[in-house]
């Protein structure tokens, strides 16, 4: 596995495909769910399943869901904003990583 430094810039362009996919039809939380995973795992498309979570630093964890929060307020408002993310896909915070750092050590990938 390895570890990744994401930037405000990858994550924010994840969530503006998926606003501007929301301009045109229909949207769901998988819309940013699978671009982000697609940052840390570039083959993505291979994966069948993945046991675990990536872990991240404080402020790639803290901006990611504050991003899905504010992406499920504005088109899913009868649902706890950023649950999706925050409670069942998103990473698992590690204070010992870098502020922008994620890892998949912890995850077993199966093809």
């Amino acid at each position: 596995m390895a570890r990744f430094t994401l930037t405000p810039e990858q994550i924010d362009a994840v969530f503006d495909a998926a606003e501007k996919k929301s301009k045109n039809e229909q949207v769901d939380q998988i819309d940013y769910i699978v671009p982000v995973y697609k940052l840390v795992f570039p083959d993505w498309d291979a994966i069948r399943n993945i046991d675990g979570h990536p872990t991240a630093g404080s402020e790639v964890a803290r901006y990611t869901l504050e991003k899905a929060m504010a992406f499920d307020k504005a088109h899913f408002p009868n649902v706890f904003a950023g649950g999706n993310w925050g409670l069942s896909c998103g990473w698992s915070l590690d204070e010992s990583l870098g502020a922008w750092e994620v890892n998949t050590d912890e995850c077993t990938l199966h093809y």
